[in-house]
């Protein structure tokens, strides 16, 4: 090529648009694919998150009655009520409340399942959901796990090496009401316990006063 038409070549920029375009588009349009994905997996984890923190607030503000409803909160008894299934210190025996002692006042399992299975019924979450309770010293807690596969191109998970998104959200369970009347049970049996001992002392303080007396007596 002669030198005059190289340089009108290289100064010609006829058709440079598409060649820079055939370049970048292509670029532009794989990290729109990425961003997109990415997007819908942050979405993803909002609502995964979402479902779990529902979950476990829903359980924990109706755990003081099982006969609630899981959503409204509505209920039929008081569990003062004779007729009441949890009973008035479900708190103690139906809690879990001395496990940490070894001490088991009854099935506490079929109390705490049956609170817990009410989100069977609820709603269909359509991911896999586990919660577990948890009941010692420092409080009573629920556990909620929600497992859900991720929406997104099997390259694309492969990549962030995830194949399932998870959430977990803990949500710590008070009932003043059941605190307050377990207290006050508390209290109540532990002055009976001191009046008994102090009976019992008295009793056997007034036998072996007897005792002597009559040891004296033989004495003389």
């Amino acid at each position: 090529m002669e030198p005059g038409k190289l340089t009108k070549f290289k100064r010609d920029e006829r058709g440079a648009f598409t060649l820079e375009a055939s370049i970048l588009f292509p670029m532009i349009l794989i990290m729109s694919f990425c961003l997109i994905f990415f997007l819908i997996v942050l979405y993803q984890k909002v609502t995964t998150h979402h479902m779990a923190t529902m979950i476990a607030e829903h359980i924990s503000f109706t755990w003081s009655n099982s006969e609630k409803d899981i959503e409204s909160g509505d209920f039929e008894y008081y569990t003062s009520d004779p007729e009441h299934p949890d009973g008035l210190y479900w708190y103690l025996t139906g809690n879990s409340a001395l496990h940490e002692f070894q001490i088991s006042l009854g099935p506490d399992n079929i109390l705490t399942n049956k609170k817990i299975n009410r989100i069977n019924g609820w709603k269909n979450f359509g991911s896999e959901v586990e919660v577990e309770f948890e009941n010692n010293i420092l409080g009573t807690k629920i556990h909620v796990m929600v497992k859900d596969k991720i929406h997104a191109p099997k390259f694309l998970a492969n990549m962030m090496g995830m194949e399932t998104m998870q959430a977990r959200v803990t949500e710590q369970i008070n009932v003043p009401t059941e605190f307050i009347r377990v207290v006050d049970f508390t209290a109540y049996f532990s002055l009976r316990l001191i009046e008994m001992r102090r009976d019992m002392k008295n009793d056997a303080n007034s036998a072996i006063a007897i005792f002597d007396k009559k040891g004296n007596k033989g004495k003389k």
